[in-house]
């Protein structure tokens, strides 16, 4: 029943790729970089916009002045004209990751320009994330630190954790959205939350996935909640102050899940990708800010108010190692290695539904 879905529209960019984000701290579109990974050709960023009300996805600006593969993006909450890059850099020796803050005036100049370098880590940078509270703070990871960085003059480095060397690399990390002084990472197949006014643990999941988590992500609404995705093929709901047991799994990924994202708006909504080329939306409402009470149990629809797959998207043909929601409630977009972009809407008879409670 309900109105027809719409299609998803598609972007393509010349050659491989894995980043995508949203560019948040524009309001008024609905916009997302996109960063190449070539060895060979010049590697470029793409900034293309959805427009929802025709079903479009166009491309705004390529820059193509990037060194280096682009490995991660992320924009800045506040500021739309910048974004941190982390990409490769080449020495007369080896490929080091390095940490950029680029600025852009666009559509236009198709050029980016370099603002300042995060120098001083330790091997690889795995992750840069911004505060969504203070615009002049980041934090990064590298092979055994967590480091927090004051960007608003010369970049500072304010304090970093104790290096483990248990640590290799922290594969995810995300920024609480409700207490700011909180980040929380993803280490080997462990989730672990740090103050960053100590720099100490606290908490820890142990084996949240096995042998390893992907990708971690917190509830915008609901305290204590996050979602992981790991090598596992699963999906994991936990509350940080139970940390041995997961309060929901979901399983249908046939391969490794690599990304788990909240939808903002309506944080039943999660996204799920993976390497089995597949992209799935979520109804976790169980584990939501918006559980349901015992009156809507005889609604007519009760679906809405039970856990459930509600769709899962297959345009993709390679592994989906990112995505994003963006600055509309029901607008995604997802990543397949092979540079092609797929723009997809919340099923509309849902995303009615949700209006509707």
């Amino acid at each position: 029943g309900g109105v027809m879905s719409k299609a998803g529209s598609v972007h393509g960019l010349p050659s491989k790729a894995r980043c995508i984000a949203a560019q948040i701290a524009d309001q008024d579109n609905i916009r997302y970089l996109i960063g190449t990974l070539s060895l060979r050709d010049e590697n470029e960023v793409h900034l293309v916009q959805v427009l929802e009300e025709e079903n479009e996805v166009k491309c705004v600006d390529i820059f193509t002045n990037i060194p280096g593969e682009m490995w991660h993006i992320e924009p800045s909450p506040k500021d739309p004209s910048l974004f941190f890059g982390i990409h490769t850099a080449m020495t007369k020796t080896t490929a080091q990751s390095k940490v950029t803050l680029w600025s852009f005036t666009s559509p236009g100049d198709s050029m980016l320009k370099e603002k300042l370098t995060l120098n001083g880590h330790e091997g690889d940078v795995n992750n840069v994330i911004w505060n969504p509270a203070k615009e002049q703070e980041v934090c990064t990871t590298d092979e055994g630190t967590l480091k927090l960085w004051d960007i608003s003059t010369e970049p500072k480095l304010i304090r970093g954790t104790q290096t483990d060397p248990l640590i290799k690399k922290y594969t995810a990390a995300v920024w609480h959205p409700l207490h700011s002084e909180q980040v929380i990472t993803a280490v080997e197949n462990n989730i672990k939350g740090y103050d960053l006014r100590t720099m100490k643990e606290t908490f820890t999941i142990p084996q949240a996935h096995h042998p390893q988590v992907r990708d971690v992500d917190l509830n915008p609404n609901k305290d204590y909640y996050l979602v992981t995705g790991g090598d596992d093929y699963k999906i994991k709901f936990w509350d940080s102050r139970k940390p041995d047991i997961p309060v929901k799994t979901f399983s249908q990924h046939s391969h490794w899940v690599w990304s788990v994202k909240y939808n903002r708006y309506h944080d039943q909504l999660v996204l799920s990708s993976s390497t089995d080329t597949s992209v799935c939306l979520w109804n976790a409402v169980s584990v939501s800010s918006s559980p349901a009470s015992d009156d809507q149990e005889s609604s007519w629809d009760s679906k809405q108010y039970q856990d459930h797959l509600i769709k899962t998207f297959e345009e993709h043909e390679d592994s989906v190692y990112s995505i994003a929601w963006g600055t509309s409630p029901w607008v995604f977009a997802s990543l397949s290695y092979d540079g092609r972009v797929v723009i997809n809407y919340v099923p509309k008879d849902y995303a009615d539904q949700i209006l509707l409670k």
